[in-house]
C-alpha cells in the first residue's frame, strides 16, 4: 500500500457518508416494479424534487414517478444519520400506511449494511413505528396530532 493511501480512503468514505445525496443513491435497497431487490438510484423526476426541496413542499403527484419512495427514503436517511428526529408519514388508510411503511421504510432499513444497522439499531419496531437507538423515529398513520415532528 502506498503511504497515505489508507488516509485518503478514509477521507473519501467520510465525505461520502456526510453527503445525503450519496447515501440515498448508494446505501438503500428497494424493490423495483418487477419485485427485484435493487439499490435505489434517483430517476430524473426524483432528482429534480430532491434538488428543489425546502421546508414546505407541495408535490402535484403523478402516479409511478417514485416520489413516495424518494420522500420515505429521505425520511429514513434523516433519522438514521441525525439524533432526536421525529418524522411522520400519512396515508389515506391505516392499511395503506402500514404497507408503505413496510416496503418504503422497513425494507430499506432491514437491508442496510450490517455495520450501519449495528451502529443505530431498532429499539422499537412495529407496523406503525420505527424508533432507533439515536432517539429518532418514524411513525405512520392516517393523521399526526400530537408531538412535534421535524419531518
Amino acid at each position: 500500500m502506498v503511504k497515505g493511501q489508507g488516509r485518503f480512503q478514509l477521507d473519501k468514505i467520510t465525505r461520502q457518508f456526510a453527503d445525503p445525496l450519496w447515501r440515498l443513491n448508494n446505501l438503500y435497497y428497494v424493490e423495483n416494479k418487477e419485485g427485484d431487490k435493487v439499490i435505489f438510484k434517483m430517476n430524473t423526476a426524483q432528482e429534480h424534487l430532491y434538488n428543489e426541496m425546502h421546508t414546505m413542499n407541495i408535490v402535484l403527484k403523478a402516479r409511478q414517478m417514485g416520489f413516495s419512495t424518494l420522500i420515505d427514503l429521505y425520511i429514513l436517511d434523516q433519522i438514521m444519520f441525525n439524533s432526536n428526529m421525529a418524522a411522520g408519514i400519512i396515508a389515506d388508510t391505516l392499511t395503506s400506511a402500514q404497507g408503505i411503511f413496510a416496503s418504503k421504510v422497513k425494507f430499506p432499513y432491514d437491508n442496510l449494511p450490517g455495520q450501519l444497522r449495528q451502529a443505530n439499531p431498532k429499539i422499537n419496531d412495529s407496523t406503525t413505528e420505527l424508533k432507533l437507538k439515536n432517539d429518532s423515529q418514524i411513525k405512520v398513520g392516517t393523521s399526526h396530532r400530537s408531538g412535534t415532528l421535524q419531518i
